[in-house]
């Protein structure tokens, strides 16, 4: 039991000194040392998330409107280049409910049918995100949900990365080694920290749906005006890739031998 519980506590201690930047054990005869790794490069891919939202008391109407500004969209993006593969519904629903009338009452009478059509595009080539957009709007897009940028090569990125982070371990480590009077031997323990490349996507908050009254009255519920398919020249939209970072962060373990070279 007490070799079970000295295990515990080695374990417990080991990872607060990988918790540190650097540590030092003369217990252990080991030096345990973060490096980073960080390059900065042109994004080469962007990702446009994109929502179409219909309304109307027909679920057949309500569908056919979300399926006609998605052809408009898609012909836009094929004209712009972009491969039919790259163009995908990510999400596709509809959902039923009772509007209110002018004094705030459910009307119980009325259904209505909302659907919702995403499409996640796949930019590669970035100097189009701006004719996109503005040919989104005007295709009769509800909203533009996500406006991403990345690299299409984030391994070859990565591989750089962490090189620069190994190599920013061992400067550390050496500098350290020098000040306290010893030389670093082998690595005995590497880690390499988790990394997200593509981030998490953001999505706003469901619109609410107290916005027909004003097509409400004792006949029969018409519903909103269905978003325009427009035809015309797309508004210009002018957008900046800037640069993404790339980091690669390690945890490296050198055993530690007595003396100076």
């Amino acid at each position: 039991m007490e070799h079970k519980r000295g295990g515990r506590r080695r374990w417990r201690r080991r990872l607060e000194r990988r918790a540190a930047e650097a540590s030092w054990s003369q217990e252990d005869g080991t030096l345990v040392v973060r490096g980073f790794g960080r390059l900065y490069s042109a994004p080469d891919l962007a990702i446009v998330g994109l929502r179409v939202e219909t309304v109307n008391a027909s679920l057949e109407e309500a569908l056919g409107g979300a399926d006609e500004i998605i052809g408009a969209l898609i012909e836009r993006f094929r004209a712009l280049g972009i491969a039919r593969e790259d163009i995908q519904t990510s999400d596709l629903n509809f959902e039923t409910s009772h509007p209110e009338d002018r004094l705030g009452n459910l009307r119980s009478d009325i259904t209505v049918y909302e659907v919702t059509h995403r499409l996640t595009v796949m930019l590669r080539d970035v100097s189009v995100v701006g004719q996109v957009l503005a040919g989104s709007t005007a295709a009769g897009v509800t909203s533009i949900d996500r406006l991403s940028w990345h690299s299409a090569d984030i391994g070859a990125l990565k591989a750089r990365a962490r090189d620069l982070a190994i190599a920013d371990a061992r400067a550390h480590a050496e500098q350290l080694a020098a000040q306290i009077g010893v030389k670093l031997g082998a690595i005995v323990a590497l880690e390499e920290e988790p990394f997200s490349p593509w981030g998490r996507p953001w999505r706003r908050a469901r619109r609410g749906r107290r916005d027909f009254d004003e097509d409400m009255d004792d006949g029969e519920f018409s519903g909103p005006p269905a978003p325009e398919v427009g035809a015309g020249a797309p508004p210009v939209i002018s957008v900046e890739g800037g640069q993404q970072r790339t980091t690669v962060r390690v945890i490296v373990e050198w055993a530690l031998e007595e003396g100076q070279d």
